[in-house]
């Protein structure tokens, strides 16, 4: 078994989805995370969530649009298929479907939560996890970047939660807990926040706009 007390220490965001997953049949959206470098980076350090996935859901089964990861992850015996997480049928009922880190790369919105419903079971859950574009430390920090350094240039959009709740009811999914959390990772950047959340009183910290990363749960009602 993959070290859970490891995860919950330095990525409690994806402990949370984890937990959530708990002898539950899953989907992962986008489980490979760029490339197959990404994927023994992240196993190196202890924080692929597919792996976890595997060893805590009932089964789990992963999507992703990089034609050599999946091949790579299936002669592992895993249960990864070729797909676009914007238009996909897998002819499967699941009871989460994950999207963690995913949204804020694509094109398509509706095309994503049109396929993420269809293969949701009745009450299943959609969990969406990204950065939050609330919080004001990182706000400074992607200015900075963007004007000085070198931006991302494969981001296509940044979701508010508080507004994704009116977009996602067209589609029949009841937004239920928002979640605002410390991402995943041990650099500077995460250090610093879990530093000042040590520091500051609970009272004083605003949470949409303080915690850098925010884990949203759609629920299908019909």
């Amino acid at each position: 078994m993959k070290n859970s007390s490891l995860l919950q220490k330095i990525g409690p965001d994806r402990w949370h989805i984890v937990q959530e997953s708990e002898g539950k049949k899953v989907l992962e959206i986008g489980c490979v995370n760029h490339s197959i470098r990404g994927i023994k980076e992240q196993r190196k350090a202890g924080t692929w969530l597919f792996d976890y996935l595997q060893t805590h859901s009932k089964y789990a089964t992963g999507l992703d649009i990089d034609k050599k990861a999946v091949a790579y992850l299936q002669k592992e015996g895993l249960d990864v298929r070729f797909g676009d997480a914007q238009r996909f049928n897998l002819g499967e009922k699941y009871d989460i479907v994950i999207a963690s880190k995913l949204i804020d790369h694509l094109l398509n919105i509706d095309g994503f939560l049109k396929s993420c419903k269809k293969h949701l079971a009745k009450n299943g859950k959609l969990i969406i996890s990204d950065d939050n574009i609330l919080c004001l430390p990182q706000l400074a920090i992607w200015y900075f970047k963007n004007n000085l350094g070198k931006p991302d240039d494969d981001i296509t959009v940044k979701i508010v939660p508080e507004y994704f709740k009116l977009f996602a009811k067209n589609y029949g999914l009841k937004v239920g807990k928002i979640n605002y959390i410390i991402g995943t990772g041990n650099s500077k950047t995460i250090k610093f926040f879990k530093l000042i959340e040590k520091i500051l009183p609970k009272q004083l910290i605003y949470a949409p706009l303080f915690y850098p990363h925010f884990i949203i749960e759609l629920q299908h009602l019909d």
